[in-house]
């Protein structure tokens, strides 16, 4: 197995590798001084102008005028196919369901109707 294994995965290579002693460097007057032939300065930008940020998002083609915001999608239905509605409203001449309405009158606090108990004199 020791031919299909490179040496540098062995045993005394580790050893070898951490056998010497690294010496800290506590302070930055111990770094080495680099001659780099030119002097680094710091990037020059313009200052930002107090405002409003640009939105990360990118409107699509669609979206025209100021109000992008305001622009309604038409919905389809699919049971019946048709706009302004989806399945399962009642809106939809296929599903026939209508909303009840409430008929306030009779109805106590608790949604009950009136009873004699409920009606003092």
């Amino acid at each position: 197995m020791d031919d299909f294994v490179d040496p540098i995965f062995f045993i005394d290579c580790f050893r070898a590798t951490y056998a010497g002693v690294i010496p800290c460097i506590t302070d930055k007057s111990q770094w080495p001084e680099v001659n780099k032939g030119f002097k680094l300065q710091p990037p020059t930008c313009k200052p930002r102008e107090v405002e409003r940020q640009r939105k990360n998002r990118i409107p699509s083609a669609l979206e025209k005028g100021k109000n992008k915001s305001k622009l309604k999608r038409q919905v389809n239905c699919n049971l019946c196919g048709g706009t302004g509605h989806r399945s399962g409203s009642s809106k939809c001449p296929l599903i026939g369901l209508k909303k009840r309405k409430r008929n306030p009158k009779n109805k106590t606090k608790l949604g009950r109707k009136k009873s004699k108990k409920d009606v003092v004199d």
